[in-house]
């Protein structure tokens, strides 16, 4: 498609806002004067977007009329993952769209759609006549995950509340959709273990962690 810079900032997209309501993708945003249409593109939150990229088959062309219809934009989600929405105004010059390069400024915004669960269950059998015991975790998950998304730690005399609440353990293994025994633990007798995220900010906006 063509494209051209845009000659004021009258003609840019402002003020995105994007939310989850249920199983629906709701993007709002503030209309330019004089435009009538925009092209909706979607990306990986890291891909690096320039406006030749985009076309008709890659981008949806979106109008005012529609917006002021549905009271937005609304899209179903389909899949738990974090995406890049790129807004990009047209204007009609000649007979043909074209396309206002903003730059990434002010018209792209990135979401989180949804949470993928992860569980896990922690069960403990004491060894007679040691001081110690042995640990059995067992994690299950929606989705599957890398390793590097959990940890466990281990911490004496009570139950740690974060991950840098005692010693820090990462997986050996990534984890597959469903059910996942990981091999046992032997630890003291007055020793807790939880789990948790690697990156609690990072992590936390994708994955719900919940113990059974």
């Amino acid at each position: 498609m063509e494209y051209k810079e845009p000659t004021s900032m009258g003609e840019q997209i402002k003020d995105i806002q994007g939310f989850v309501d249920g199983d629906k993708l709701v993007l709002k945003w503030l209309w330019p004067n004089g435009i009538d249409s925009v092209y909706i593109y979607k990306s990986c939150e890291d891909e690096a977007v320039t406006i030749d990229m985009i076309n008709n088959n890659n981008a949806r062309l979106y109008t005012k009329e529609e917006y002021k219809e549905f009271y937005g934009y609304y899209e179903r989600i389909n899949e738990v993952e974090k995406i890049t929405y790129w807004i990009f105004p047209c204007v009609k010059e000649n007979g043909k769209l074209l396309l206002i390069n903003q730059n990434g400024i002010d018209n792209r915004i990135t979401l989180s759609l949804g949470k993928a669960n992860i569980f896990y269950s922690i069960k403990e059998k004491r060894r007679l006549f040691k001081n110690t015991k042995i640990v059995k975790i067992i994690v299950r998950c929606d989705k599957a995950i890398e390793k590097e998304v959990l940890c466990y730690v281990i911490k004496s005399g009570a139950s740690p509340i974060n991950k840098d609440d005692g010693k820090r353990y990462s997986f050996n293994q990534d984890f597959n959709v469903g059910r996942n025994p990981l091999p046992e633990i032997e630890i003291k007798t007055d020793d807790s273990i939880r789990i948790f995220f690697q990156d609690g900010k990072k992590y936390g906006e994708i994955y719900e962690l919940i113990r059974e």
